[in-house]
Parts: structure tokens; C-alpha cells; sequence
């Protein structure tokens, strides 16, 4: 990984961000990762080039380490290439073993209530199913983040402002089992709510193959979410119990 100016040395101790991203190029040779200045202080970008940094660049990172106890962390992954060529051709990087390690790598450097925000224009089949209405978690990327830990999902669809750059998916995890709880039985109520659509968008031959995909994707949020708003209502009527 390299500075705008100089290569980080070996004593370097690896701060938000770094960490992940080194394990990353170890585990891909064929990457090269370029650190940049923020806006302020706490905020760095990384530019992940497939090759070298005179090749052609793969993603943007844009990481805040925070300012406690104000502001929590959030990392932001934007400017995704469509497709990337890992030495046998051309592939779609929505689905690729490079997108699934980066997210996983990712994912297990944020805590509770830290946000992730991907920017899924690459993605045509999650971008189709968000704009048809579809719950976050049901899309490929969603459910991909949902089996990484995140419980909390916010379809920024409509970026506002300038600078918010392209439509982006925000996730976080949980801050307690609680709020874990609350987050399912949430999710669990929006996803069974849209199933009679999707079985409907399934018999459509525009968008039958993407629909039938997304209500395995349902039954399988359904399945792993079974229990839980009944167990978030003991917990809601315990609480109110003691007020």
C-alpha cells in the first residue's frame, strides 16, 4: 500500500482501514492500493487499482475514523468498476470473489452502530429491485451484507446533495442484542410485506429470473429471522414493565 508521496514503512501502525486493506493486497497480489489525504483529519481515501496505480482503478474508499463521542466510524465504497479482469478475462465484479472477500474484510472491521455505504450502480440486479421497491436485504448486495452481520439497511436512492455522489446502500450493525432484535423483527415485517410482489414480478419475463432469485433471498431472511419479533416484544413489554 502505497502514501500520495511514499511508501508506508514496515513500523507503520495500521490505523481504520489500513488493516483490512493490507490483508487485502497480501490475499490479492494483482492489486495495488494507493492512500490519499481526506477533507479533514480523520478521513483518508483509498484507491484500489487492478495491476498497478498506472492501471486502471477498481473502487474508491472513502474512511472516517471518527471523532468520539460525537461522531461514530464509517467506511464508504464508491466509483466501482463494473467489470474486472483478475487474469482470465472479463467478470462482473458484482458477485466475484474479490467484491465477497473486500465486503467480508470490511465488514468485520466495523462495531456496532459504524456504518458501511456502497454505491451499487455497478450492480444492475440490485440497482432493478431497489427501484422496483424492494426491500434492501432481498437485492444480492443487501443479502450479502446481511449474512456479513449488518441489520439495519437505508436505500440512499435519492442522494441529497451534490456531493453525495451516486444511489448507495448504508448498512450497520447493531449496538446490542436489543437493538439486534428490534432490527430483525423490523426487517422481518418489510420482507414478508413485499413477498406477494415478488411473486408477482416473478412471472414477468422482464424481470422473472432476478424476482424468483430475490424470494429465495425473502424465504431465507424469513427463515433465519423466525422468532424474533416475538422475541422483541418480550423484550419491548418487559421494558415497559419498569416505566
Amino acid at each position: 500500500m502505497s502514501s500520495g508521496e511514499s511508501e508506508l514503512s514496515s513500523s507503520f501502525s495500521l490505523t481504520f482501514c489500513e488493516k483490512p486493506l493490507s490483508l487485502l493486497e497480501k490475499l490479492q497480489p494483482r492489486l495495488k492500493i494507493v492512500k490519499k489525504k481526506g477533507r479533514f483529519r480523520e478521513e483518508a481515501n483509498y484507491e484500489l487499482y487492478l495491476g498497478s496505480e498506472a492501471g486502471i482503478r477498481l473502487l474508491v474508499l472513502k474512511c472516517f475514523a471518527g471523532r468520539p463521542p460525537h461522531y461514530a466510524r464509517w467506511i464508504e465504497v464508491f466509483s466501482v468498476l463494473p467489470e474486472i479482469d483478475m487474469g482470465r478475462g472479463k467478470i462482473p465484479f458484482a458477485g466475484s470473489e474479490l467484491e465477497a472477500l473486500l465486503l467480508g474484510l470490511l465488514a468485520e472491521e466495523l462495531e456496532g452502530g459504524e456504518s458501511l455505504f456502497v454505491e451499487y450502480t455497478y450492480d444492475p440486479e440490485t440497482s432493478k429491485l431497489l427501484k422496483l421497491g424492494a426491500h434492501p436485504v432481498v437485492t444480492r448486495l443487501g443479502f450479502l451484507l446481511f449474512q456479513l452481520g449488518f441489520t439495519w439497511f437505508k436505500d440512499w436512492y435519492f442522494p441529497e446533495g451534490f456531493m453525495e455522489g451516486s444511489p448507495k446502500l448504508q448498512c450497520e450493525k447493531p449496538v446490542c442484542e436489543e437493538a439486534r432484535l428490534k432490527h430483525l423483527a423490523k426487517l422481518r415485517e418489510e420482507v414478508a410485506a413485499f413477498i406477494p410482489e415478488l411473486e408477482r414480478l416473478s412471472s414477468d419475463s422482464r424481470l422473472g429470473a432476478e424476482a424468483l432469485r430475490a424470494l429465495e433471498r425473502a424465504k431465507a431472511v424469513l427463515q433465519a429471522t423466525a422468532g424474533s419479533a416475538s422475541r422483541a416484544n418480550v423484550q419491548q413489554n418487559f421494558e415497559e414493565g419498569f416505566k
